[in-house]
């Protein structure tokens, strides 16, 4: 394939990396920082926030990015995450309760 795009001097696209939309719930006012690590228990894949949220109604809609580029990245909605342990020693609001609500 490689060879057949070089022949219309095409170039592989880079892989991009997996990007959807999180839920935390937690205490009203709470400020999630930007670059925050979110990791999926099971699989080990990060996440990390886009930009910074703040708790409104219980809850906030915040955007995350796969650490890592590629297919490999993709979560289906309803996945749990948690703080990346890296995270938890350095923030007071470490109880969110973190939830994908679309495809990553």
């Amino acid at each position: 394939m490689e060879r057949w795009a070089g022949v219309w001097n095409l170039s592989r696209l880079p892989a991009a990396a997996a990007a959807g939309d999180v839920v935390f719930s937690g205490q009203d006012g709470a400020v999630i920082p930007a670059g925050t690590l979110l990791q999926h228990q099971a699989s080990g894949l990060q996440y990390a926030l886009e930009d910074r949220a703040v708790i409104a109604d219980g809850s906030a809609l915040v955007r995350v990015i796969a650490v890592e580029t590629g297919a490999a990245g993709n979560l289906d909605a309803g996945e749990q995450l948690q703080l990346h342990r890296s995270m938890t020693r350095h923030c007071i609001w470490r109880s969110f309760a973190l939830s994908i609500t679309a495809p990553l």
